[in-house]
């Protein structure tokens, strides 16, 4: 076998890489999606609750807006609402031993 030259090799790593990368994206996609269909699932009996996770988190709107939106008093609240269900999906997430990335906290306003 003839060596293969140094520009290929590191080519064909850094296609690899790229195709890890891909995988992985894809893979928390998935697991993604799954945890948010469980945890609409979990808090379909609690809608306000649940809003205020899908707007202040997901959607990433203030929580003024959020409260006013939804007839919620306190933008606190919208915090501890938004806070009870990310938590629920932080812990369905480390089921699957992953991390929810980018949606973390609830956008402070």
């Amino acid at each position: 076998l003839a060596p293969v030259p140094a520009e290929e090799l590191a080519a064909a790593f850094a296609d690899a890489e790229v195709d890890d990368t891909r995988r992985r994206l894809e893979w928390q996609r998935s697991v993604f999606d799954v945890v948010l269909k469980q945890v609409r699932k979990e808090f379909k009996d609690r809608i306000k609750v649940l809003n205020c996770f899908e707007l202040a988190t997901l959607r990433n709107r203030p929580a003024k807006q959020v409260a006013a939106e939804l007839g919620i008093d306190s933008i606190n609240t919208v915090y501890v609402y938004a806070h009870r269900v990310l938590q629920r999906a932080r812990d369905l997430c480390a089921e699957y031993d992953e991390d929810l990335g980018e949606v973390t906290e609830v956008r402070a306003y």
